[in-house]
């Protein structure tokens, strides 16, 4: 029964894949390569952006090129890992010298 009953702040945790706002840094640990990284920011959920890297950009132009390979979900995944979190910034409030009432007749 208590599943039913709605919180008025639920608390979701999230997985780090579902964290959006984030720095992130994808290393590639291929001996090949030494420790080459890849360091980016995203404001949608971490996941979403590894999977823009599958498709085109740096890291997928990295494995294409330097290893001669196609780059895979897992490699992204494992080798990412977020450097630092940030919340949604709150909008900037008006100083109140910048609000002006309006008349009503």
């Amino acid at each position: 029964m208590s599943q039913l009953l709605l919180r008025n702040t639920p608390h979701v945790i999230k997985t780090p894949l579902q964290e959006d706002h984030v720095i992130y840094q994808h290393t590639c640990n291929s001996e090949e390569c030494g420790s080459h990284s890849y360091i980016g920011m995203t404001r949608t959920r971490l996941m979403r952006r590894l999977t823009c890297h599958l498709n085109n950009g740096s890291i997928k132009n990295h494995y294409d090129t330097v290893h001669n390979s196609r780059l895979i979900r897992d490699d992204l995944i494992k080798n990412t890992i977020i450097l630092d979190s940030r919340r949604r910034p709150s909008p900037p409030s008006l100083p109140r010298s910048n609000i002006h009432r309006i008349k009503t007749a």
